[in-house]
């Protein structure tokens, strides 16, 4: 496998999508590719911090209205 190929296939060996045979292969590639292996490292890193409660924040009530009021007049076109 080429770098190439191996960055495109992380995000789906991440995401638990690929054959036992492709994943195999990848993690062939990344135990004997240093650039693969960070690339993957810091995907993964960002996945996790994207997943961080803090970053999530709710509409503020008077958001939530607003779109509920167009959501109702869109629903009595």
């Amino acid at each position: 496998m080429d770098c190439k190929t191996a960055l495109a296939l992380l995000e789906p060996y991440l995401d638990n999508e690929l054959d036992r045979a492709d994943a195999r292969e990848l993690e062939a590639h990344v135990d004997t590719c240093a650039d693969c292996a960070a690339a993957l490292t810091r995907l993964g890193d960002l996945r996790q911090s994207l997943r961080d409660q803090t970053l999530r924040h709710t509409a503020p009530p008077e958001l939530r209205e607003r779109i509920r009021a167009a959501a109702a007049r869109l629903a009595a076109v």
